[in-house]
């Protein structure tokens, strides 16, 4: 006896209860289309909400299970626990690359250990990513920025995919974004200074990158900011 295929399988008990020609024919036609589609896995997506869910929590436990890579592209990066858990990740070998906008302050002196692994933006149009990918495999993403703010206070959204073509076509883009970028060590050098630069050990103050002194103009031997003598020369004439 010869194996029915499993097209034969599939059709066979339904074509013998069809009567009309017709139907038997609209049938196979819909068999024909719909049996070479290999079905489709559910995969995995998880979404959380804050404040109701204490989203740190959740990355700090996502981070920690990164065994051999962690891809971040982070607006701003000023949560503790989580700048702690990319310490730890660093320090047991996993490869890290972190990318952050410079027209934010994020916490530099914290993330002095991971000084190599990031790169910041060029100036332009901000990187307003929010996102990481752990052992090439799962994607973090969503509103929630990596602050205490955002991930405990505000209303926010925090998805975990594990979609392969998503996590691909973000890693693409990250590969894009990082070969432009700058190294935090040359961040001084003007093509993407950083808001906050590291507090200076003699000073222990944070010093603005880039900030300029405001305009003065020498009167009657004192030094006076030129918005101030505008606003009284402004007032000298609504007097008259």
């Amino acid at each position: 006896m010869i194996p029915l295929s499993p097209f034969d399988r599939l059709t066979m008990p339904h074509l013998t209860q069809v009567r009309t020609p017709f139907h038997r024919l609209l049938l196979l036609a819909v068999v024909t289309i719909v049996a070479p589609m290999p079905l489709i896995a559910a995969e995995p997506i998880e979404i959380h909400h804050s404040p109701i869910e204490n989203l740190e929590r959740l990355d700090v436990a996502l981070i920690d299970e990164a065994e051999t890579s962690l891809d971040v592209a982070a607006y701003i990066l000023t949560d503790r626990p989580v700048i702690d858990a990319l310490i730890l990740a660093k320090e047991r070998g996993v490869i890290l690359r972190i990318l952050l906008d410079p027209s934010q302050k994020s916490d530099f002196v914290r993330l002095a250990p991971l000084e190599e692994e990031i790169r910041l933006k060029r100036k332009g149009p901000i990187m307003h990513l929010k996102a990481y990918v752990v052992d090439g495999e799962r994607l973090r993403t969503g509103s929630a920025n990596l602050t205490a703010s955002g991930l405990k206070q505000q209303d926010n959204d925090r998805l975990v995919i594990s979609v392969p073509s998503v996590v691909a076509a973000f890693r693409a883009d990250l590969e894009r974004m990082w070969t432009r970028a700058v190294p935090i060590t040359r961040a001084q050098s003007g093509d993407a200074a950083p808001n906050r630069l590291p507090a200076s050990p003699a000073s222990g103050r944070e010093k603005t990158a880039g900030a300029e002194a405001p305009a003065v103009k020498v009167v009657s031997g004192r030094k006076r900011p030129r918005r101030a003598i505008a606003r009284k020369r402004y007032d000298q004439g609504s007097k008259k």
